[in-house]
């Protein structure tokens, strides 16, 4: 069986719904007899139109950077997506968001009777910065109703289309994404990261991951650390963004150069070493789908700091795995951070519970199970629309 994913970005671009989509398809395309496939976009020429990354396919079309985020991405969708998905000839098609380049996937699926299974959790869903329009919006929730097979990565979004898109219950599944426990584990040593540093042993430090940009909220981060009383502990923070420099300038102003490092981007393979250095693992977010840093955090035995934004709690549960405070509001994330920094007991429970818990129900095997079950059961679609 051949399946193909449609998606707006993938790698090389390091996003965590591209990566935690390309965990689920290079784990299935390694461990079974399918063929998987991935017809997305990129505005940069570089890229190949076509490569192979870890037994998954790839197919990029190069579209323009235009000022119409969502509107003209659509249309660039309808130009390339049909003819792709013709020529690919899939068994399956697996629409990984609806906006702004999987509406056209939809209409090419119905007219071909091509099975679909529909991913949805991203910023096409919900996002409070960035919504589609309205009408595009509306759009959308006519397709959520039309699909049979909804896969969804926490339960606030399978809560959120039930509310918002008037969905069907008994058609969401929740799958989340998968993290790799050979890779993301509590026996990881992280001594090297604390000695590239020179962090003391006995620092308590706290990790940071994601993109370095005021919309999600890291200036929260940064005043909450200035907030803090304790003398003994360090933050790393690592990622990049649009938002870099004003970030800098902000810790810079707040006088916290002293307790914080920026790190940068964070390879792939760096990442389960900043893990367990840490003590502690932090993400102060205005809304996470899910928050696959957090998932990854987790399986190596931390115990999470985080916003109860959209679907973290899902991992991060409150006084299970960690502790939550509402976004924007640094002086309880401030707060949350203290607790943990001055309560090595309740740090080391909370991070075996995070483990067990990241085990149970985000481990790639478990997730990438569950898609192979929606897409080996994927009814045929009909012409309606």
């Amino acid at each position: 069986m051949h399946i193909c994913t449609v998606t707006p970005s993938y790698l090389p671009h390091f996003g965590g719904a591209e990566v935690g989509m390309h965990m689920v398809l290079s784990h299935l395309a390694q461990t079974t007899q399918h063929r998987f496939s991935v017809i997305t976009s990129t505005t940069n020429p570089d890229w190949p139109r076509q490569e192979e990354i870890d037994g998954v396919m790839v197919y990029r079309y190069i579209r323009p950077r235009l000022w119409a985020k969502w509107f003209a991405p659509t249309l660039f969708g309808f130009r390339y997506n049909p003819g792709l998905i013709r020529r690919l000839q899939p068994d399956v098609l697996h629409i990984s968001y609806l906006l702004p380049g999987g509406v056209s996937a939809w209409y090419t699926a119905r007219r071909r009777k091509i099975p679909v299974v529909l991913s949805l959790g991203g910023h096409d869903v919900y996002d409070p910065f960035n919504m589609p329009p309205w009408p595009l919006r509306r759009w959308m929730s006519h397709f959520i109703r039309r699909s049979p097979v909804i896969a969804v990565n926490s339960q606030w979004t399978k809560q959120y289309l039930v509310e918002q898109d008037r969905a069907a219950p008994e058609d969401i599944h929740v799958t989340g994404f998968g993290v790799d426990r050979t890779r993301f584990n509590p026996d990881i040593d992280g001594t090297r990261i604390r000695e590239q540093y020179d962090i003391a042993p006995d620092t308590v430090l706290i990790f940071a991951l994601q993109r370095l940009e005021l919309r999600k909220g890291v200036d929260v981060l940064l005043k909450a650390i200035a907030l803090l009383q304790e003398p003994n502990f360090h933050v790393l923070v690592g990622g990049k963004g649009r938002d870099t420099d004003k970030i800098h300038q902000l810790a810079a102003a707040l006088g916290i150069q002293d307790h914080v490092t920026f790190c940068g981007f964070v390879a792939e393979e760096e990442k389960p070493l900043y893990y367990a250095a840490a003590d502690i693992f932090a993400l102060h977010s205005y809304h996470e789908g899910l928050g696959i840093v957090l998932a990854e955090a987790a399986a190596c035995g931390k115990p999470l700091v985080a916003t109860n934004a959209g679907g973290t709690t899902d991992i991060a549960i409150p006084g299970h795995t960690g502790l939550t405070v509402e976004p924007g509001k640094p002086e309880a994330f401030a707060a949350a951070l203290a607790i943990l920094i001055n309560d090595p007991e309740q740090r080391t429970m909370m991070g075996a519970a995070a483990a067990t818990h990241a085990a149970a129900h985000f481990s790639i095997d478990r997730v990438a199970a569950s898609y192979l079950e929606l897409f080996e059961q994927a009814p045929s679609s009909g012409s309606d629309s």
